[in-house]
């Protein structure tokens, strides 16, 4: 075993740069200044009371999925109803459901769904036709007793009219 000095301390590492067992980290190497307590005191005071776009750590749009939807949660509360007129109302579960995929901040781009609306909410809304290429449209559009969107025009022509 070799000892090598380094930074006026004993290197806690071989020749071949492997840890040595049992050493301990020399008083003041690799810990960095610590802050008076006045000095974090100042910190303290200035940080209070800085949050949503006052607070140091704010993306903005910047940021991702998840913070995003707990922003929303904090903002308008815990989901507790489905707001979807076509919903069936079994379900326990609710979640805050965005309505354009753009997640803005702002309320009318949100909205209170159960588990289930949410997720047929999110599988259609980029899809604008059917496999056969019709439009979904208020009138061209028939959901199924499971909640699936089919096509009028599609289901008209399987039946031979």
């Amino acid at each position: 075993m070799c000892y090598t000095l380094d930074y006026g301390g004993i290197n806690m590492r071989d020749k071949k740069g492997r840890f040595i067992k049992g050493h301990k980290n020399i008083s003041g190497f690799g810990k960095g200044s610590k802050h008076t307590r006045q000095a974090r005191k100042k910190i303290s005071q200035s940080l209070m009371g800085k949050t949503g776009s006052k607070s140091r750590r704010w993306k903005g749009d910047k940021a991702g999925y998840i913070a995003k939807h707990m922003w929303v949660k904090k903002q308008y509360g815990k989901p507790y109803k489905c707001e979807n007129k076509k919903c069936t109302g079994k379900s326990k579960r609710f979640t805050w459901a965005n309505l354009s995929g753009l997640y803005h901040r702002k309320k009318k781009d949100w909205k209170m769904m159960c588990q289930s609306c949410n997720l047929r909410h999110d599988f259609y809304r980029d899809i604008t036709c059917c496999p056969s290429g019709h439009k979904y449209n208020k009138k061209n559009t028939l959901f199924n007793i499971r909640g699936h969107r089919e096509c009028r025009q599609c289901i008209q022509e399987r039946r031979g009219k």
